[in-house]
């Protein structure tokens, strides 16, 4: 089993351009998925890209072309 790699609020926060006040809030908050163990909260890649898929905004075009293909896929 390979070991899972693990960020810590820091290096989310520096890789967002966020505080790690923000970060911790987003924790708190219940918004940003992560694991606790004791103290100290640690995020996966796969948890944070997830994330941030959520919050993608789309395009009205591609918003139209997502609409197009599933009136053809009907």
């Amino acid at each position: 089993m390979a070991t899972p790699t693990f960020y810590t609020v820091k290096e989310v926060a520096d890789m967002l351009k966020y505080t790690t006040d923000h970060i911790h809030r987003l924790v708190r908050e219940g918004e940003l998925p992560h694991y606790r163990m004791g103290k100290a909260v640690r995020i996966t890649p796969d948890q944070l890209n997830e994330w941030l898929e959520s919050k993608r905004v789309y395009t009205k075009a591609q918003i139209t072309r997502f609409a197009d293909t599933r009136a053809i896929a009907k």
